[in-house]
């Protein structure tokens, strides 16, 4: 192989290189769900595999669609969060939607899609993660694989062992999600703020893996404003 040959593949890895590293850092995820209850994590789940959540599905394509925003990642998870009305705990049925990381997206449009998210799914507010490497640690997950973590049994590991402030607003994304409630198994944990430290919660899960983005997550509410947790 000619020197002027590996010079132009040294070169293209370069580039590939780069391009995958902006693709996992520019990436915006908008959480967002239609209960406009306060439900307990079965009916979450039960919502998950119903027409509510095909119901919410096709309002945030049809969102993201109108405004031109191309896809890179959609899940059904189950939201636990504190509702401003009341600051009761509730579990929901949720979706979560990341965008494509070619597609470079403003804060400012970011917090727009977020406020018409709310509106239109007639929501308190949007909870969005913005990547920035040069911000504090916003986004923690834990990923759940040393044995089968069910669903009642996890939470109450984190209501017990962990701060109060810890269950009070977190994801729980789902390994196999048809075997009904008892069966269904969690992949991973993933909590959003810069006020959520990993090591706290590596302690309670010391076996499984943990994995810490950079960035800042702001709740949006539907009448524009925003809060950054």
């Amino acid at each position: 192989m000619s020197k002027l040959l590996q010079f132009f593949i040294g070169i293209a890895m370069l580039c590939y290189l780069q391009i995958t590293y902006a693709a996992g850092t520019s990436s915006i995820s908008f959480f967002a769900s239609n209960n406009a209850d306060v439900i307990k994590p079965q009916q979450a789940y039960e919502r998950l595999l119903s027409e509510a959540q095909d119901q919410l599905n096709t309002t945030m394509v049809e969102v993201m669609q109108s405004n031109h925003m191309e896809q890179s990642k959609s899940e059904d998870i189950i939201g636990m969060y504190q509702m401003e009305s009341g600051r009761n705990v509730t579990a929901d049925n949720t979706k979560m939607f990341t965008t494509s990381p070619y597609q470079i997206i403003s804060n400012t449009k970011a917090f727009e899609l977020a406020k018409e998210l709310a509106k239109a799914l007639k929501q308190e507010s949007v909870a969005v993660f913005i990547p920035d490497a040069d911000a504090s640690i916003s986004d923690t997950v834990i990923h759940l694989k040393s044995h089968p973590y069910h669903l009642d049994e996890t939470l109450k590991l984190i209501n017990e062992t962990l701060p109060h402030e810890y269950s009070q607003a977190f994801s729980i994304h789902l390994g196999n999600k048809l075997g009904g409630y008892e069966n269904t198994t969690i992949s991973s944990i993933e909590w959003l703020g810069s006020k959520i430290d990993p090591k706290v919660i590596h302690k309670i899960f010391p076996k499984e893996e943990m994995l810490s983005r950079h960035g800042k997550t702001f709740l949006v509410f539907k009448n524009g404003q925003k809060e950054e947790i």
